[in-house]
Parts: C-alpha cells; sequence; structure tokens
C-alpha cells in the first residue's frame, strides 16, 4: 500500500454499527439506508448472536456483514466484548454506533478498552428502566461521545436524566426511502399480486408481535368493531414475535376470520402500499419507522396517542386514540371503512407532514458531519 493510500485509509471514517442480532426492526432498516446514504463513510456491520431474517436479506442483497456467533444465551458475555474489541482493531474502525440496550453495552466496554469514540442512538423514548440498568446506563451514557435521540423531547430527557452536555445530543429524524415507498398507482393489481381480497376494506399492522405492540387492544378492538358497529374490513398483522400464540388462541376463540396473522413479509412497501388503512397501536415507540412510510405511501393513519407518535403526527392528527381503549379504536375502524371524507381529511393532514420527511441523502449528509465532529474532538480516554 503506497503512502498515498495509507494517508486516505487513515483519514477515512469507518463506523462499526453493532448488533446482537437481527429481527425486523426499525433500527435493522435504518442501517441498511445508512449503507447507501454516504459514499465517503465506510459503514461495517456486526451482529453478536444471530442473523435472523434482516440477516437473510442483507445476504441475498450482497451486504457484507459479520455475524461471528459469540453469544450463546440471554447472560452477558464479558470475552464478547474483548472478542469484539479485537475484531474493532482488526477492522481499523475509527467510530462505534450501536442502536439498542444490548449491544450498547458491548460497544461502550469495547470502546473504553481501545478508546475509541461511542456513539448511542436511542430508539426509543426515555422510560426509567429497572435499577441495574439504570446504573449500567448511567456509566454508558456519560462515557459516550454523543448520542442520536429520534426526538427533542427524548434528548431533553437524557440531558436532564444523565447531566449530560446539550451539545452531546442530536436529535435525528429517521429517513424514508423514496425509491421502495410511494403511493400506489393500480391497488387492485398490486392487491391481485399479494392475494388480498380486492373489495375489501384493508387494515394493516406491521410491527413484531411484542407485548408492548399492543396487538391485543387491536384484535378486541376489531372483534368490537365487527359485532357491535359491521364492519367488514379485513386487517393484515404483518409480523412475528412472542405473543403470536396468545392472539391465534384469542382469533380462534371469537372466530375472528377478518384477523391474518400474515408473518414477516418482506419487502414490506408493496404491502404498505396496498392498504386503505395503517393502524399502530402501541404503549411504547421511539419513532417507528412504519409510520414515515404510510405518510409517504398516502395510507391513512390510526396510531394510539402516545409521546413517539405525537411528536411525528401532532397533537390535532384525526386519527389518534387512546392506546388502552379497544372501544375507542373500535369505533374509529368502523369510522374510516365508512366514511370516504374523513379518510381523506386524513390524508390532508398528513400531505403537510409528508413535505417535511427526511431523505437518506439528507440523513446521510448529517450523519456524516456527526461522525467527523466527534472524530474531531478529544479522545474519550
Amino acid at each position: 500500500m503506497s503512502a498515498q493510500e495509507k494517508q486516505s485509509r487513515k483519514s477515512k471514517v469507518r463506523v462499526a454499527h453493532i448488533f446482537l442480532e437481527f429481527p425486523v426492526g426499525g433500527a435493522e432498516d435504518l442501517v441498511r439506508l445508512m449503507l447507501r446514504s454516504e459514499i465517503q463513510i465506510e459503514h461495517r456491520l456486526i451482529c453478536l448472536k444471530a442473523a435472523g431474517a434482516i440477516g437473510e436479506e442483507l445476504g441475498k442483497e450482497g451486504v457484507a456483514f459479520d455475524c461471528p456467533g459469540w453469544i450463546k444465551g440471554k447472560r452477558f458475555s464479558l470475552p464478547t466484548a474483548f472478542r469484539l474489541s479485537k475484531w474493532l482493531s482488526k477492522n481499523e474502525i475509527n467510530i462505534i454506533h450501536s442502536h439498542v440496550y444490548n449491544a450498547h453495552v458491548y460497544a461502550g466496554i469495547a470502546a473504553y478498552l481501545l478508546g475509541l469514540p461511542h456513539v448511542m442512538h436511542h430508539h426509543k423514548t426515555w422510560s426509567r428502566p429497572r435499577l441495574h440498568r439504570q446504573i449500567i446506563l448511567h456509566w454508558l451514557n456519560r462515557r459516550a461521545a454523543h448520542h442520536i435521540t429520534l426526538s427533542e423531547q427524548t434528548r431533553q430527557d437524557l440531558v436532564s436524566r444523565f447531566q449530560l452536555k446539550p451539545q452531546q445530543v442530536t436529535p435525528l429524524s429517521n429517513p424514508i426511502d423514496c425509491a421502495d415507498f410511494y403511493p400506489s398507482n393500480d391497488t387492485q393489481a398490486l392487491r391481485s399480486q399479494l392475494q388480498i381480497p380486492r373489495d375489501r376494506f384493508i387494515v394493516g399492522n406491521i410491527a413484531s408481535l411484542r407485548v408492548q405492540k399492543n396487538h391485543l387492544t387491536l384484535t378486541k378492538a376489531i372483534e368490537l368493531a365487527t359485532r357491535k358497529h359491521g364492519f367488514k374490513g379485513r386487517i393484515y398483522l404483518l409480523g412475528e414475535g412472542p405473543e403470536r400464540p396468545q392472539l391465534e388462541t384469542f382469533i380462534k376463540a371469537h372466530r375472528l376470520s377478518n384477523i391474518i396473522l400474515a408473518g414477516n413479509q418482506r419487502p414490506i412497501s408493496p404491502w404498505l402500499r396496498a392498504l386503505d388503512l395503517m393502524v399502530l397501536p402501541s404503549t411504547w415507540e421511539g419513532q417507528p419507522m412504519v409510520l414515515l412510510q404510510a405518510l409517504q405511501c398516502k395510507v391513512p393513519i390510526l396510531a394510539s396517542r402516545i409521546e413517539a407518535h405525537i411528536d411525528l403526527l401532532g397533537h390535532d392528527h384525526p386519527g389518534l386514540f387512546d392506546a388502552l381503549s379497544s372501544d375507542n379504536l373500535a369505533q374509529l375502524l368502523a369510522r374510516a371503512e365508512n366514511d370516504p371524507q374523513w379518510c381523506q381529511l386524513i390524508l390532508t393532514y398528513q400531505d403537510r407532514l409528508a413535505q417535511r420527511l427526511t431523505t437518506i441523502e439528507e440523513y446521510g449528509t448529517e450523519l456524516a458531519s456527526l461522525y467527523r465532529q466527534v472524530l474531531s474532538e478529544p479522545s474519550p480516554r
């Protein structure tokens, strides 16, 4: 390697994104967008435990990532932190970017061992965790070179809770891939392709089947809407997770043939474009990629009235509802099916929001600037 090549190599920003596993989720999709956003940044992915569905997709797309399988169980593994530090050193990484709590822990220890800057990406709104996590997060957050949040409120919460310097925390809205997500110009043909009924009102929910996604409230709302309000639509639950058995039991007990557990469907964009309505009843979120995607696809949204959704959609969005009220959601589902003008009102409101969405290019530019800023600051050690 020539001296010029060595200098170029030395000055290049090489970022390692740390994950424990690749479920189908917003953080993983975000990193996929990062890979296409900024050619001056070299992004490396390492998955310490299991690759999962996203890993399979990345492999098919020819995206290189490492999945050494160093973690076998649920317990913390200190040797894995040392192995990670060796991997980072071998690959000449100069900045570490972690995305979820368990990955933060391994990344934070490796960053400490190597004296590398660590960027913590907070994909959820702030909530007070259990005591041992509070202690660990205090150490991690205070040592991290920089933090990325999805909202100004979460930024303020972190600064206040961990006494961080305000300039250490940057709110960055998730980006949207306009090449994949756009309004359908032939919904009927799309539904035929996906084997979705062409003459039914189609509702979609795109989320992992976990407690915080609140699918049980949604299925109860469908039962109420069907029984009390004559709801004739069909809803597709697109995702997998530990709540599936409970949902199957509820659906079977109430004979709800209009609820389809469709599992993980990738790519998700055709399914989203085929919907008449998107519903997200979560009790806790960060900034759901699926809501950004629905805005771009011009699909009316019903969403629970929680901090993350309000931050994105605004207090006055017509489709907000009480996260724990099946009856409230049932009424809105029935209204959406029977009142096209109300759905159009939602779309008119959402058009203003869609104009403010962040593109991949804009996000890549901001992120590259942030990385260079972090690298220009004194070493954390």
